[in-house]
């Protein structure tokens, strides 16, 4: 997906930026040595035998998932609207944790999705602040005598153990570097255009797979006119069509191609024809696994 002089003809900067996502939370969770210690005696075991954790909300964090919840949201849409910029595969831990490529195309959709997600988040985490103290009194109840007030943040400070936001970066290329000597910078530019060239090609391979697995999904499901489906299964695929489009950002014809013809034949349809239409649901299911052979080739 992404040619030999991708680097040096192409300024992927024109098209896409990196972002990335930071997030913080408390678990609400603490290692109770006595509890294990306990644990080991009753079950005449070895005291390292046994890891005890306990919940230190037990009983009251309804208001702490909700919390965790819109934080789990707004990253779940960061991987959504991205893809990895990792030099080494689709697995690497830049996958999760390091800067993520997003295309121009989806900066404003992007920011506007993030801000919706930490609006949300905000909201959750005052709420969770005001009823912090009464929690705690509750889950006092329930912990019995394993309680133990050290573990609890102060109420003043809980705020500073959730954190959502995120940042952009330009993609570094080769000539960003002044000052160095010639032979040095012509190193390091070599080096960043090749680095360059392999995220390039693993973002447009995690685009490819991303319309790889909706594709197969729906050609498995349609196959057969007993097996169940959900509404999702049409939306997921129009959705993730649509973006390939904004992540070809190495405009590779054969990507847009494929997604072209996904949009073309697999997403006229609403699911509740493709339920009581028997002749459009194997119609459909054809088109995709076609377009699955056509992908693996």
């Amino acid at each position: 997906f992404a040619p030999a002089d991708f680097a040096s003809t192409i300024d992927i900067r024109n098209f896409a930026t990196l972002v990335t996502l930071q997030t913080s939370r408390w678990h609400a969770k603490a290692k109770d040595r006595q509890a294990s210690k306990d644990a080991a005696t009753m079950s005449g075991a070895d005291q390292e035998s046994f890891e005890t954790r306990k919940r230190l909300l037990v009983g009251a964090d309804t208001q702490l998932k909700a919390l965790h919840k819109a934080i789990d949201e707004a990253r779940a849409k960061h991987y959504e609207m991205t893809v990895p910029w990792s030099t080494t595969s689709m697995q690497d831990v830049g996958k999760r944790t390091g800067g993520r490529l997003l295309p121009n195309t989806l900066f404003v959709e992007y920011t506007t999705e993030m801000a919706t997600c930490k609006a949300k988040m905000e909201k959750a985490l005052a709420d969770f602040i005001h009823l912090y103290p009464g929690l705690i009194e509750v889950a006092k109840k329930k912990l019995g005598k394993r309680f133990d007030a050290r573990e609890y943040p102060n109420a003043s400070a809980i705020k500073g153990h959730f954190a959502l936001s995120f940042d952009f970066q330009p993609i570094p290329r080769g000539n960003d570097f002044a000052g160095l000597p010639q032979q040095q910078l012509d190193a390091l530019a070599r080096r960043i255009n090749d680095d360059t060239q392999k995220s390039a090609q693993h973002a447009m391979e995690e685009g490819w797979l991303r319309l790889h697995t909706v594709v197969s999904w729906m050609a498995e499901r349609l196959s057969s006119p007993d097996k169940v489906f959900h509404d999702s299964l049409v939306q997921n695929v129009r959705d993730t069509a649509r973006l390939v489009g904004h992540l070809n950002v190495t405009n590779d014809a054969k990507v847009d191609a494929l997604r072209k013809k996904v949009e073309r034949q697999l997403c006229g349809h609403e699911p509740k024809v493709l339920r009581d239409n028997a002749t459009v649901r194997r119609q459909i299911g054809a088109l995709a696994t076609s377009i699955i052979e056509e992908m693996q080739r």
